[in-house]
């Protein structure tokens, strides 16, 4: 299994420092996605290089707004790579010099929950009407529209397996109930202010579906420059998620909880399987 060198937590990239919240050393893929080792994404965008970065954000719909039927939709910010300078491949990676929704979020890691398939949202399943006599019927419906494959069902899958470890054993521990698999990352950005990224103002979040075998709720939270302390997202967004989901299935009795048999077992600790993050699969956008 392949592993990457995190440089304990300090790495030189196009003349920036860029720094880990620990000292890491050597990572496996699924161990730089459980533990947000900054380094490690870093090295694994430059593997891909620019051209399939760029072009993987779009798949996923950043940058490019989601036909919702609500108006004033922002499309967010995904620029093009010959507005790129030497530093943005690694920030990019890391979340910054980019704008993006939280409706962008939430479809992004639907496709993943999806088995691969990025979907127009709906607002609305239907509106019926009832006439004089009591009988109603129906005059509008909004059906499911699939946008484009962005990844086979088998990638979809490994993510999954990698998401469910975050929360198990990662950073997004804070976001556990206990019964149920809960797939989901942390994120954690830095303000851009007067020109530079703050040391003291954050945007934190975590986006998590449940359960991981047969996803029926998917939920994004965000919270906007919370007290530093609690500014990770796996201290404060997490715990919001685990709230609110946990009352959300205490009150549906048509959310199911998770089979005996978990799907998502690893055979080993970091057993993990590996794909090739190259593969053509999205259709391209007209």
């Amino acid at each position: 299994m392949e592993e990457f060198n995190c440089e304990n937590g300090s790495f030189e990239y196009a003349g920036q420092t860029i720094k880990d919240w620990e000292n890491f050393g050597l990572l496996t893929f699924s161990q730089i996605i459980e533990q947000s080792s900054n380094v490690g994404v870093i090295k694994i965008a430059d593997r891909l290089g620019p051209n399939l970065l760029h072009r993987y954000a779009r798949d996923f719909g950043f940058g490019i707004p989601t036909a919702v039927s609500l108006p004033g939709e922002a499309k967010g910010i995904l620029r093009a790579t010959n507005e790129w300078s030497a530093i943005t491949l690694a920030e990019l990676s890391l979340g910054h010099e980019v704008g993006v929704t939280a409706l962008q979020l939430g479809l992004a890691y639907s496709a993943i929950a999806n088995g691969g398939f990025l979907v127009k949202p709906r607002i609305v399943n239907q509106i019926m009407t009832s006439n004089m006599n009591g009988k109603s019927s129906i005059v509008y419906t909004e059906r499911p529209e699939v946008i484009r494959k962005v990844m086979p069902e088998s990638v979809s899958r490994t993510m999954r397996e990698i998401l469910v470890k975050v929360v198990d054993r990662g950073t997004g521990t804070n976001a556990a109930i206990p019964g149920w698999s809960v797939a989901g990352k942390t994120g954690t950005a830095q303000k851009f202010i007067d020109g530079k990224y703050s040391d003291k103002k954050f945007i934190s979040n975590f986006v998590g579906f449940l359960p991981a075998d047969n996803p029926q709720l998917l939920g994004v939270f965000i919270l906007d420059e919370p007290e530093v302390g609690f500014h990770w997202g796996g201290v404060g967004a997490a715990k919001i998620f685990k709230r609110v989901m946990t009352r959300i299935i205490s009150m549906d009795d048509k959310i199911n909880p998770p089979s005996q048999k978990q799907l998502f077992t690893p055979k080993k600790k970091d057993d993990v399987i590996l794909v090739d993050i190259t593969e053509n699969i999205a259709q391209p956008i007209a």
